[in-house]
Parts: C-alpha cells; structure tokens; sequence
C-alpha cells in the first residue's frame, strides 16, 4: 500500500502560447497487488482519493466571466478546495509475446467547489479501457529482480466514457534494472490520471 502526494502545476497551450493556469493536489491511496489472479502472473492494482484544485484551476474549466454569461449560462465564479474523488481499478498481464490491459474509473463531482456551476452538466463519469501490446522481440538473457527505479513510456488505447469512444493516453509503467542488465517486461498500468 502506498500513499502518494503529487502536487502539478498546470500549463494550458493552443501551441502558438501556453499560460499557467493553477495547481492540482491528488492525495492518493494506492495498493498493487503483482502476480495473482486466475493462471498467475496478473497485476491488479487500486487507487483512490480526493482531487483538489485552485481557484484559477477551478475557474479556467467551470468559471463563467461576465462577458459570456447568458441567460442560460449564468455568470459563475469558484474558489478553489475540493474537486471530486477518483477510484481507479485496473489489471495487466504479460505473455510471452504480448501484454493485455484495462481499468475502470469512476469520478464524482459531489461535494465539488464548483458544483454549481452551470458548465456542470453531471457529477459522476464512469470510464473503461481495454489495450493490447505486442512484444516484437526480447533479450537472450532475461534476469528477474524484485523492486527497482521506474521510468515510464507511453500507449494509446481506446477508451468509452459515457458511451462515447474515445482515444486515451495512458502511462505503461516499465522497470529500469541496475546498470548493465536487461530491461524486465512490462509490469503495469500506471494509475495516475492521465
């Protein structure tokens, strides 16, 4: 079980400029669970916690300034604080000559800052993916080693949320070993959010 504490700053771009736009703290719990489940060899991993953003993260999404109030859409300003919960469930497998994965993901609103905002049109989501990667070679000498440094790389997977399809980035996390070895297979989806 581990508890982790990222703190993100975050930059929105449109490519010709970039600005910040606030900061992000997700306190997470994590648990990882590494070869189990049905033939072995699965690693099944769980994450949750609380999302918290600031005020001009809060409003740069769900903020509505004058100048674009309608009668519809009512003027809105928030304050940063709480911003909705994530559970995150995922699963992973290496064959000899692919890796399978997928997760679940279920965010809610409720309780958010921001949830009277009238660009909230629903406080949960539920979002699923599934993916598959094919292994083209290995090394001739492959050595086995508990725990070490991880990098990661990355891998495009479809994903429905809502119903919808959609392509989803996420972090395939890889093992680095000490120096002079071979890299180990893939050991997992990474579940942050991506």
């Amino acid at each position: 079980m581990t508890l982790r504490l990222p703190l993100r700053t975050v930059i929105a771009s449109d490519f010709s400029h970039s600005k910040n736009i606030g900061w992000v703290f997700q306190p997470q719990l994590k648990v990882d669970f590494r070869g189990v489940g049905p033939g072995e060899g699965w690693n099944l991993g769980l994450a949750t916690g609380p999302l918290y953003g600031d005020k001009r993260f809060h409003n740069y999404f769900y903020g509505v300034a004058p100048a674009f109030a309608t009668p519809q859409r009512p003027a809105f300003n928030t304050a940063g604080g709480y911003a909705g919960s994530q559970i995150l469930g995922a699963a992973s497998k290496r064959f000899r000559s692919f890796w399978v994965g997928g997760f679940v993901r279920l965010d809610t609103l409720a309780g958010a800052t921001f949830e009277a905002s009238p660009l909230v049109r629903q406080n949960d989501s539920f979002a699923a993916g599934f993916a598959i990667a094919w292994i083209l070679g290995n090394s001739q000498k492959m050595v086995e080693y508990p725990q070490s440094p991880a990098t990661k790389s990355t891998l495009i997977c479809w994903a429905a949320s809502g119903g919808q399809p959609s392509l989803v980035v996420w972090a395939l996390q890889t093992t680095l070993p000490p120096a002079g070895l071979e890299p180990a297979p893939p050991s997992g989806i990474d579940l942050e959010r991506s």
